[in-house]
């Protein structure tokens, strides 16, 4: 292979304008985006391709200055803009080949690394095409072939070829680098991930006049492009003149295709689950539908366990005994999810479940986008690496989320909107996630209602997700939301509307968030509309709490609590938490008659804040009682508890 001494892997100190001028023409226009190594942001940028005109000089001194920032600076390989709808010219098929981690997961060291790089470089001499450029990076390499443009070629043949190519080299081989506008690192600037370590991208082959056309990269990888169609695969484009390049699907053969997961999941629900019960549960009976059989969750000497098919379609698993089984029944996501162990992981038991019912989701790259920003959301706390790193650069924002339930719950909703990916459900372009805290608390065990929402208010207020007013809401979707709402006469929650950030780029201004409230002492029961204000502002307030909760959840319970203290502090001049701990104070009525009352939690995390207000309105003591302080007062009560008192009365 010319110009590469496998063993050393030697840079050829190609300049960047050197570069550059194999993928495009001269005074071609280039499209370059700079990406924080460490922090995720871009900046984007295009300059003609000419080192006679000041622009690309400019440009040049535009990457140094951000490369000193942390940032990593990339080129779009093909041409004609930075979206796929407007590439025009493809200039090359290529594969990204990483070596940083194990098939298995596990991190290789940097000695480990760079011997599968000279391994793969030498193995590339029994590929019937010579690469044209090859670029190491930190973890692996660029190895591109340049497409000849003086030969006839079709834009809808690239993202076969790109699929195929990376069929063909493996594992290691990315194959999401089948966009058309997908950017690459350019030779000579420096990889910052770990500052400290900086890796400095390198052209370890250049040969520019080594070019193909589409045919002879098609006949190279023809066993792939056929193994790819024999495995029931096959490549489908879309219909929209304006989108040609992007394929519907890698669609299995008689695969059952949606358009987004909602419309697989309503499916999926409608589908009897037995086949698949036995499959993957151990000695799960051989029964039929709404036939009893012994419950798999609890010791059933009767038959108290059956599969139906609800009012509305949905097939459910209902267990009549003393089960751990919800009694309103469980789904088919529920039940696998529980016998594997999955527990929040719905993301897993969706992808088991579609893979053993052939289905597949025609994605855009939109739904794509939001799939993988759910799925950073899960992996954040569960992926070690990640998490660690995190922790190292996020310290504060990291104590926050360790708070009570506040992982169960982020998962929660991570698990809600990737199973309700819908392009006609975004706002500002994220995709919209709606959900009542009553439904958040038939997930999540041994947590109340109203902890639910202070854990939902801390995640707004560390900006991890936004609220959405009703204003901003799809028609569409808050009709629907509203038909929700009317189904459950027992329990009419409002149902609030959510958009989830990409927590990479919410995470610094979560910690700054964080660092605030923590210097102020802050305790996950403090969070209120009132301390908002007190610590951010009315503004900042209004955006995180919906004024119809803060009425229902909050400002209501404390004023009930406020007024209690005060009545019994007019009549015997103290006050304790005693006085309202075990007094039922009603926070609903519901329509069917049953009503619901404040939890002790709340009664204390309150009574806190009633008592600073009582400080101001009566200029109350506290005091700890004692034998002689309880006969003066006529205390019975055992234990000698704190009591709030009018110093001028007693």
């Amino acid at each position: 292979m010319a110009k590469v001494n496998k063993f050393s892997m030697e840079d050829l100190h190609i300049s960047d304008i050197n570069f550059l001028s194999a993928f495009k023409n001269k005074k071609e226009n280039v499209f370059f985006r700079m990406i924080h190594d460490e922090k995720g942001y871009s900046k984007n940028d295009s300059s003609t391709l000419d080192m006679t005109d000041d622009e690309y000089l400019y440009m040049r001194s535009v990457f140094k200055r951000q490369q000193k920032k942390g940032y990593g600076v990339f080129f779009t390989v093909n041409s004609g803009g930075t979206k796929k709808n407007k590439i025009n010219t493809i200039t090359a098929n290529f594969i990204d080949v990483d070596f940083g981690k194990t098939g298995t997961g596990k991190k290789r060291t940097k000695k480990e690394v760079q011997k599968q790089k000279k391994e793969f470089v030498k193995n590339l001499h029994s590929f019937v095409l010579e690469p044209s450029i090859i670029v190491e990076t930190c973890n692996g390499l660029h190895v591109y072939w340049l497409i000849n443009r003086n030969k006839p070629y079709d834009i809808k043949e690239y993202r076969p070829l790109q699929l195929a190519l990376s069929h063909h080299f493996g594992q290691a081989a990315d194959d999401n680098i089948c966009d058309t506008a997908r950017i690459m690192r350019i030779p000579g600037y420096k990889h910052l991930k770990n500052p400290k370590q900086p890796f400095k991208i390198k052209c370890i082959k250049f040969n520019p006049h080594t070019r193909y056309t589409q045919e002879q990269i098609s006949d190279a990888v023809k066993d792939d492009l056929s193994a790819l169609n024999t495995q029931g695969n096959t490549i489908c484009y879309n219909d929209n003149k304006e989108d040609m390049d992007e394929p519907r699907a890698i669609i299995k053969k008689d695969e059952i295709l949606f358009k987004n997961h909602p419309d697989a999941v309503k499916y999926i629900r409608t589908q009897n689950p037995i086949q698949i019960f036995k499959k993957h549960i151990p000695n799960f009976p051989n029964v039929c539908e709404d036939e009893a059989f012994q419950c798999i969750f609890h010791n059933d000497s009767n038959p108290s366990a059956k599969i139906s098919k609800t009012q509305k379609g949905d097939y459910k698993y209902f267990c009549f005994g003393r089960c751990s089984a919800n009694k309103k029944g469980e789904d088919i996501f529920d039940i696998i999810g529980k016998v594997k162990g999955w527990g929040n992981n719905l993301k897993k038991t969706i992808q088991l479940i579609m893979e053993e019912m052939n289905i597949g989701i025609v994605e855009s790259e939109w739904i794509k986008s939001q799939k993988e920003k759910y799925e950073l959301g899960w992996c954040f706390k569960y992926d070690k690496h990640m998490s660690e790193d995190f922790r190292e650069k996020f310290p504060l924002m990291h104590q926050m989320l360790d708070m009570g339930k506040m992982w169960e719950i982020w998962n929660e909703i991570c698990g809600i909107g990737f199973t309700h990916i819908d392009p006609e459900y975004q706002h500002e372009g994220e995709g919209i996630v709606f959900f009542s805290n009553r439904f958040i608390q038939n997930h999540i065990k041994d947590i109340s209602h109203g902890y639910i929402n202070q854990h939902i208010n801390l995640l707004a207020t560390l900006g991890i997700i936004k609220k959405i007013k009703d204003k901003d809401i799809p028609k569409k979707l808050l009709s629907r939301a509203i038909e929700e709402y009317k189904k459950n006469e027992e329990y009419q929650e409002i149902i609030c509307f959510y958009t989830v950030e990409l927590i990479y780029n919410a995470a610094h201004e979560a910690e700054r968030r964080a660092g605030a409230l923590q210097a102020a002492g802050f305790k996950i029961h403090d969070i209120s509309r009132r301390y908002l204000i007190d610590m951010f502002g009315k503004e900042f307030a209004d955006n995180v709490y919906d004024n119809r909760l803060e009425e229902v959840f909050d400002e209501k319970k404390e004023t009930d609590i406020y007024e209690c203290l005060k009545r019994k502090l007019e009549k015997k001049h103290y006050i304790s938490f005693k006085n309202i701990k075990t007094k039922k104070i009603t926070m609903i009525k519901r329509r069917n008659g049953n009503i619901g009352y404040m939890s002790i939690k709340d009664k204390e995390r309150l009574f806190k804040r009633c008592i600073e207000r009582l400080k101001k309105d009566y200029n109350i003591k506290k005091i700890k009682l004692n034998k002689h302080l309880k006969e003066k007062l006529g205390i019975k009560d055992e234990g000698y508890y704190e009591i709030y008192y009018l110093p001028e009365k007693l």
